[in-house]
């Protein structure tokens, strides 16, 4: 007798870290013991957080692909090359890192260490579990600060307008819009509660409508009949 196959629970949402978590996680990279690794370590969260880059393509980066307002990644998983534009104050703490700071042992790459070379992997993940321990923050990892980018570009921040969907899913690098969907990361009381002032907001007009017409349909001195 075959046992009934019943369909799997879908996965829980991945954690993403909060406002505040953001907030003291770049302020642990940023007093990392020395101005060199402050700096440095500085530079790479910021990239994380607001580039949404994975760590392949962070230790890819060379510093050909500096631009003016933005850096070219090249994709880990076989993806198109892309642009993604960075804040100003990001790129000027690049050039600084690049001027003062950045170790020239090897002559291409962006992020290097003092003997060793390009970074490694591995050399980028201690960084990122030293800087969350730090900030009080110890699940931190770049998977996580790539899902703070996207939810926070398709949900809008600071008081801006949601970006395009489109224009995320060229941003993080994926081939797929069906990728860039499984970012947004909208719950169903979040659902429940945009829902509820939509509604709310057409039942106000719909009644400034109605006592417009009122007002307007009223006997000369005297109130609108009901």
């Amino acid at each position: 007798m075959d046992l009934p196959k019943f369909k799997e629970p879908p996965l829980p949402d991945p954690w993403i870290p909060a406002d505040e978590e953001v907030k003291r996680i770049i302020s642990a990279a940023g007093n990392s013991g020395d101005m060199g690794s402050s700096s440095r370590n500085k530079v790479i969260v910021e990239l994380l957080f607001f580039g949404g880059i994975r760590i392949g393509e962070l230790i890819s980066i060379n510093l050909e692909d500096i631009r003016s307002t933005g850096i070219r990644i090249r994709s880990e998983k076989g993806e198109a090359e892309r642009i993604i534009g960075l804040p100003t104050e990001v790129m000027n703490e690049i050039r600084e890192y690049i001027e003062y700071y950045r170790y020239n042992s090897d002559p291409a790459a962006l992020f290097t260490t003092r003997r060793g070379g390009r970074m490694s992997y591995h050399y980028v993940r201690n960084i990122l579990g030293r800087i969350g321990a730090r900030a009080g923050v110890p699940r931190f990892h770049a998977h996580a600060a790539r899902h703070r980018c996207a939810t926070a570009l398709l949900r809008g921040i600071f008081g801006q307008k949601p970006l395009d969907i489109r224009m995320v899913q060229i941003h993080l690098g994926h081939r797929s819009l069906r990728t860039t969907e499984r970012y947004t990361h909208i719950t169903q009381e979040e659902v429940a509660e945009q829902v509820r002032e939509r509604l709310t907001q057409f039942f106000q007009f719909d009644e400034k409508v109605i006592q417009m017409h009122e007002s307007l349909h009223a006997p000369h001195g005297g109130a609108a009949r009901i």
